[in-house]
């Protein structure tokens, strides 16, 4: 099965219509603000009278290369931080070892 590179920019576009779809908008965006390009912060809005569903949370579309790292839910805000799943592990090996 070949792997398929899913793009910062495709990837925000593919959260961007799931929550909007269930009635949430963004309200901030950290990407223009972050120097890492292979993480997603996104805050979105909702003006529903229960506030926030944090079980919306379970039904995150899955983007091939990319998982949650974080995510909080308050009052009427849903928080989510995504990054790139790319050789986490053999950066963390190189680390330690002192590789370059």
């Amino acid at each position: 099965m070949k792997k398929v590179d899913v793009s910062v920019e495709e990837a925000k576009q593919i959260l961007l219509d799931f929550f909007e779809s269930d009635g949430y908008y963004l309200w901030r965006d950290n990407l223009e603000q972050s120097d890492n390009k292979n993480r997603i912060s996104l805050l979105f809005e909702t003006s529903k009278r229960d506030g926030a569903d944090i079980r919306l949370l379970q039904y995150l579309p899955r983007i091939e290369g990319w998982s949650l790292s974080d995510y909080s839910v308050h009052d009427s805000n849903i928080f989510i931080e995504m990054v790139k799943k790319e050789n986490h592990f053999i950066k963390y090996l190189f680390k330690i070892l002192h590789i370059q």
